[in-house]
């Protein structure tokens, strides 16, 4: 780690110092105080997209995928090449089976990470709930090719193979 770096982590005012609690928290599975950084975060450094960001994760894992929306919504219009908000958002539509919104968002985080393979995963497993069996497999296939070791993504291309 820089000195700089370390020395805005001690900043109580950058969003970095934010980021740095919450990876913490996070961690720990403690989001419910991560909540209560984050909101502290946005009112003292700003409307930062990390913090978005972050508040939109934090949100999803606490399932309250409505208000995670908003948060990456309101990150991508400050930054639309924030390919974590597009994802967390789309993992809030596939959580409310919303899978063609869920879809937009895959794609618009492969517009700026091609090779994501969480892009890939949560495409795939949004066409298989719409009985796209074909493009699932694809994309499945995609997510495999980009990280070949993991096992969730080998188990859902044997799930998809059984529709």
């Amino acid at each position: 780690m820089t000195v700089e770096l370390s020395e805005k982590i001690k900043d109580e005012n950058s969003w970095e110092f934010y980021v740095d609690k919450l990876y913490n928290l996070c961690t720990q599975g403690n989001y419910k105080k991560a909540v209560e950084v984050c909101e502290i975060g946005l009112s003292k450094a700003g409307r930062i997209p990390a913090l978005l960001s972050y508040m939109g994760y934090i949100l999803y894992e606490m399932k309250q995928y409505e208000n995670a929306i908003k948060y990456c919504t309101e990150s991508i219009k400050i930054d639309d090449f924030d390919h974590l908000s597009f994802y967390y958002r789309g993992l809030c539509y596939y959580g409310l089976n919303n899978y063609e919104m869920a879809i937009k968002d895959s794609n618009s985080m492969l517009e700026v990470i091609e090779t994501s393979s969480k892009a890939y995963y949560l495409r795939s497993i949004s066409e298989k709930s719409l009985n796209q069996k074909e493009k699932a497999l694809s994309d499945i296939d995609m997510a495999i090719k980009y990280d070949p070791e993991n096992q969730l993504y080998k188990d859902e291309k044997e799930l998809i193979l059984k529709m």
